[in-house]
């Protein structure tokens, strides 16, 4: 008898998932979407791909310090991983078939839109800076510079991990769920900005930058920072709109 049910009960899941995937219905919920939860879905997207990207970076960083001569090969290749997938997938996402189908669509005037794509060039300049960084050569200068930027890229990890985690409550599926998850997503949107604007307003960050005696290197972290703290607030801005809009 209890394998009669267990039967019965994977047949209709199955069937349910058929119904659910076949094109039709797959239609039906589409169109029941409403436009910013459609841009919403590009947004988390984004803010994942960023996500994987900066931990690659961070990853490189570590093991370009070669504390550990076992696993450092490991981890930068892992790192070099996460960068190549997460630099196609953001580009994927902003420039891709389904980003044309959206605008073909007339979203492109959507103000949320918009917002996403001024996000989205500040991320692709972000990529494009820390990929032409030379991460190789740490040397005792420049170490207090690498440790910065791993706060830097962890402020704005938490800030896109911070507004995932509100996006998800857009279904509004469980209430209690929903309202813990808003709470810990506007710390982490919180924290990780007020982390970005910490760092270099203090004399460590003056003194590190003087320290590694290489302009261009300075420059880009300059940039760096101006650019993370530029994604905060875009975020910071589009989770208030949300809030508003709940």
């Amino acid at each position: 008898m209890k394998w009669k049910n267990f039967f019965t009960t994977s047949f209709i899941a199955a069937l349910l998932g058929l119904m659910l995937f076949t094109p039709g219905v797959e239609a039906q919920l589409r169109q029941a979407d409403d436009d910013s939860t459609r841009i919403h879905r590009v947004h988390v997207l984004m803010n994942h791909v960023l996500i994987m990207f900066l931990d690659g970076i961070n990853l490189k960083m570590i093991s370009n310090m070669k504390m550990s001569p076992v696993f450092d090969p490991r981890t930068e290749a892992y790192a070099l991983q996460n960068m190549e997938k997460g630099k196609k997938a953001l580009e994927m996402a902003l420039r891709g078939e389904q980003m044309e189908i959206l605008l073909e669509q007339g979203f492109g005037d959507h103000p949320l839109m918009k917002t996403a794509m001024e996000l989205g060039e500040a991320m692709l300049e972000l990529v494009s800076v820390l990929e032409k960084m030379d991460m190789d050569k740490v040397t005792p200068e420049n170490m207090a510079l690498r440790h910065m930027h791993l706060l830097l890229n962890k402020g704005l990890e938490n800030v896109a991990q911070g507004s995932n985690m509100i996006m998800g409550t857009l279904l509004a599926s469980i209430p209690q769920i929903d309202r813990y998850l808003q709470n810990q997503g506007r710390n982490m949107v919180t924290n990780g900005r007020a982390l970005i604007v910490e760092v270099p307003s203090g004399e460590e960050y003056v003194k590190a930058l003087e320290g590694s005696g290489n302009r261009h290197f300075i420059d880009q972290t300059k940039r760096c920072t101006e650019l993370s703290l530029d994604m905060a607030d875009i975020l910071s801005r589009m989770e208030m709109q949300k809030t508003g809009d709940r």
